[in-house]
């Protein structure tokens, strides 16, 4: 029996004549592995070193995306929540109005049926009632009564004419023209004109509910507002708006008689040359209460006595719901006969 080291010089010796071979084969593995060993490492390393730095970077992107996610949710959730709030205050106002109304303290589901209900709804949509007070009323042309038969037609005020003929008058006007729409809270004109393309300035000391691209609005009292700018508007709509102006209507503090025709001295400073001004007012016999000027021919001549008029023309309301030319007659004009002047001026 061979002890250890008697073997280990055997197996040496038995490797002598190999030797050749296994030096070459030896020192190609031990390359080869050390290579490997060397790779291993260094890829161990890599990753030691990036990996929690490309889990930061997910990590951040993450957050990121999720606080976008959040903050989208929460000005949803805000917007969602106001929403709710202005239609529990609405409702809770129609409500009100209903059960005034129909008599009773109930809720609008148990209020007696019929001439009760149609009446409140008429208060509903009245210029005092809760969609006025909301800022949403927009002074239709045709009024409403309730009976016991049902709804019937109550009267039909100037606007049925004033506003056709504003559109009317403003056809000459391309789109893509600067108007300004004064004393325009309680109409849709400011809104059609912006949506026909026109760059609109929504011009009211209670502001404007409506919004659109090509609308700007202004809240303002006209008498303390600078205006658009010297010569840069190409038409001027004031409908149903001079006859109040510097008188106690709507509101409006401060008082000023002559302010009606200063304003119409500054329209003539804000428009180009040949920029157009379509005015509509209250005629008849003058008068001047706290809330509007009645104009006869000699005021209206004085309003439009530096303009050159291309349309002038007088409509009066003959009972309840018609409206047709008269003529300009204020000496004989009966005093309960409601009138209005329809004008169209330009600036020469």
């Amino acid at each position: 029996m061979t002890n250890p080291a008697e073997d280990s010089g055997l197996h040496r010796i038995a490797r002598i004549p190999f030797l050749p071979a296994l030096t070459h084969i030896d020192a190609r593995f031990a390359a080869l592995f050390a290579r490997l060993q060397s790779l291993e490492d260094h890829l161990q390393q890599r990753m030691v070193q990036d990996l929690p730095q490309r889990q930061d970077a997910q990590l951040n992107q993450w957050g990121a995306q999720l606080t976008r996610q959040f903050a989208d949710l929460a000005d949803r959730v805000h917007a969602d929540a106001q929403a709710v709030m202005q239609t529990g205050a609405f409702v809770e106002r129609a409500s009100e109005a209903l059960a005034g109304i129909a008599g009773t303290d109930t809720p609008p589901a148990a209020a007696p049926t019929g001439a009760s209900q149609r009446a409140a709804l008429l208060q509903l949509l009245a210029h005092d009632g809760p969609v006025a007070q909301a800022g949403l009323w927009f002074n239709p042309p045709v009024v409403l009564r309730s009976s016991a038969r049902g709804f019937e037609l109550d009267q039909v005020h100037e606007r049925i004419v004033e506003i056709p003929f504003v559109f009317r008058c403003l056809a000459g006007v391309p789109a893509g023209g600067a108007v300004l729409d004064v004393g325009c809270a309680e109409s849709t004109v400011a809104f059609s004109l912006a949506a026909l393309g026109y760059r609109t300035t929504a011009l009211d000391p209670r502001g404007y509910p409506l919004s659109h691209p090509n609308l700007q609005v202004v809240t303002a009292n006209i008498a303390r507002w600078p205006g658009p700018g010297d010569g840069t508007l190409d038409a001027i709509v004031c409908l149903s708006t001079l006859e109040h102006l510097g008188l106690k209507a709507y509101g409006v503090e401060g008082e000023n008689p002559d302010l009606d025709r200063e304003t119409m001295a500054r329209f003539r400073t804000w428009l180009r040359p040949g920029g157009l001004l379509v005015l509509t007012v209250p005629y008849g016999r003058p008068a001047v209460t706290d809330f509007e000027r009645t104009y006869g021919p000699e005021q209206l001549d004085e309003l439009l006595a530096t303009w050159t008029v291309t349309e002038r023309v007088v409509l009066a309301r003959t009972g309840s719901a018609l409206w047709s030319p008269h003529a300009e007659a204020a000496g004989d004009w009966p005093e309960q006969l409601r009138g209005v002047a329809l004008v169209a001026a330009h600036l020469t």
